[in-house]
């Protein structure tokens, strides 16, 4: 991640850097946050340690696939979204199309997006667990699969124009920026 937010900003500068969860942990900078998981957004603001500003889907839109996807509230939210309620697949590709269709910034470029299989780098990995793949990625193979065929739809539709990526999986599938 830190590798492709530095090749990032070498060719743009001027960028405003948004976070995907705890992405704001990383990186003072960032004041904006997509989670695709309300019950988070106080944990966020707790491990992120100063004021950010959290922005997702509304309640109704937030997939329950689990007892604890249902314990967070909108009310811990800053913004939401219910234009938004077709943004979807992983929480990374997600924060791309808020970024680009909620947020209206013209080109996007995700950094540490890869949907390749893995951990977290090691800043979210020292309080964030590896639930995947038996403990050894951040999601299951066929969730990573699944994840990936909604990004080549979503592709086909026509709503991924001006979003790129720098590495991974998704750079090779949106194609980075010049």
């Amino acid at each position: 991640m830190r590798a492709d937010v530095e090749a990032a900003l070498a060719l743009r500068p001027d960028a405003t850097l948004l976070g995907v969860k705890y992405g704001a942990v990383l990186y003072p900078e960032i004041e904006h946050v997509w989670t695709q998981h309300l019950e988070q957004a106080p944990l966020i603001r707790e491990r992120v340690g100063r004021p950010v500003f959290i922005h997702a889907r509304r309640k109704v839109n937030q997939h329950l696939r689990g007892l604890w996807f249902t314990a967070g509230k909108e009310s811990d939210l800053d913004y939401v979204w219910p234009s938004l309620h077709w943004v979807s697949w992983s929480s990374g590709f997600a924060a791309l199309l808020w970024a680009r269709h909620g947020m209206g910034f013209d080109e996007v470029i995700g950094c540490g997006i890869t949907l390749d299989p893995g951990g977290y780098c090691p800043e979210v990995a020292a309080f964030k667990k590896e639930r995947g793949d038996r403990g050894k990625s951040f999601v299951d193979t066929h969730a990573l699969e699944s994840w990936r065929r909604g990004v080549i739809n979503f592709r086909r539709e026509g709503k991924t124009q001006g979003i790129f990526a720098m590495s991974g999986w998704m750079g090779r599938a949106m194609g980075a920026p010049c």
